[in-house]
């Protein structure tokens, strides 16, 4: 039984990379179609005028007819701002925006009652943790190896000046 799924699986992984493989291949092949369709189409034309620099192309480069296209930037008319375009009864809608203020809360008798709130405090109960006392164990240095470190404070030599710091040769100016 163990054999029998040990092999269902690699032959699952194995279609898997074949069927990786294929798709592929034909993405590869659907590209280089693509590219053909559209060097053969007047999409291509549009889309040598559109990113061509020059204000004119030609027909030749492209392998149809010698014809020459011309084109010129354009540029809209500036626009103008009417009255109707800032009249806030255009686009308010008339509604009135107010700012509303909540009243205060008041302390009423209900909530002062005790009796009314013991029902879920008898659930809960408070524990006490015991008191920790201190044993012989816990300050016997023996029994946890105390070692003693010593501390040996080093001190930099002093710093001189040397020729080399201060030539211009070295710092270039």
């Amino acid at each position: 039984m163990k054999t029998t799924n040990n092999v269902q699986k690699a032959i699952t992984k194995t279609l898997a990379v074949i069927f990786s493989f294929v798709l592929i291949s034909i993405t590869v092949q659907a590209q280089e179609f693509w590219k053909s369709v559209l060097s053969n189409s007047s999409f291509h034309q549009i889309a040598m005028v559109m990113v061509d620099d020059a204000s004119t192309v030609t027909a030749a480069t492209t392998g149809t007819t010698d014809a020459t296209f011309y084109y010129e930037e354009e540029s809209d008319a500036d626009l103008n701002l009417e009255d109707w375009m800032v009249n806030e009864s255009y686009f308010g809608m008339g509604l009135n925006y107010e700012t509303e203020m909540e009243s205060n809360l008041e302390l009423e008798d209900w909530m002062m009652n005790e009796n009314l709130f013991t029902g879920v405090a008898a659930w809960f109960s408070i524990e006490a943790d015991e008191t920790l006392e201190l044993e012989d164990w816990m300050t016997d240095t023996n029994y946890f190896g105390v070692r003693t470190v010593e501390v040996e404070i080093e001190k930099d030599a002093e710093l001189q000046l040397e020729p080399w710091m201060t030539s211009a040769k070295t710092w270039n100016i």
